[in-house]
């Protein structure tokens, strides 16, 4: 009678545990060239615990991720399916906490692929920065980052420079959004002016 009280006792604290053990294997599958592996492991926690929280932000980590190492090897075609993972993420999650980072990726892949698509990566850029969860800092600076680039871009409003003096006059204290801003005059031409605010 006690074993069974005991374990009666400890099934909600090992049943807890079980989710757990899922998203670190999941996330060990995250490694470049893994994708069978990640996707079953992604399927398992799905199968288990379809409302885990863990399940959404796995699948936009592996997006994040698989878009990181398509661009490194400039593979458009795992950028493409990347994108589609992105896309997934969103669609399936529109209210999740990150979705604005799934915006950003995505219009920084608009932005990069060799035929451009400048309306979608602005259109994916502003959804990023209108979401109701704001983007941490380091995303952000990578936003304002891509605001300038587009601004310039065809179709954009020609204000690049103007918006990348701005940024970096507005830049709090934050190294990583001041070199974004630095950055972006430098892509310009800036070099005084982005020394002298720095």
């Amino acid at each position: 009678m006690r074993r069974l009280l005991l374990l009666l006792c400890l099934a909600p604290v090992i049943h807890a545990a079980e989710p757990d053990d899922s998203i670190a294997s999941a996330r060990a599958h995250l490694r470049p060239g893994d994708e069978e592996g990640f996707r079953a492991a992604l399927a398992d926690l799905r199968a288990r615990f379809p409302r885990h929280p863990a399940v959404a932000a796995l699948q936009l980590d592996w997006g994040v991720a698989r878009a990181g190492e398509a661009w490194g090897a400039r593979d458009f075609a795992g950028l493409e399916r990347a994108a589609a993972a992105l896309r997934d993420f969103v669609r399936e999650n529109l209210r999740h906490p990150r979705v604005a980072e799934a915006r950003l990726a995505l219009a920084e892949i608009a932005f990069l692929v060799p035929e451009a698509d400048f309306d979608t990566a602005r259109n994916q850029l502003r959804l990023a920065l209108s979401a109701a969860t704001p983007l941490p800092p380091e995303r952000r600076a990578r936003a304002d980052f891509l605001a300038v680039r587009l601004a310039d871009a065809p179709g954009g409003a020609g204000n690049g420079l103007e918006l990348a003096e701005r940024l970096l006059g507005a830049a709090p204290a934050d190294r990583g959004a001041r070199g974004e801003a630095a950055a972006a005059l430098c892509l310009r031409g800036r070099w005084v002016a982005a020394v002298a605010l720095w």
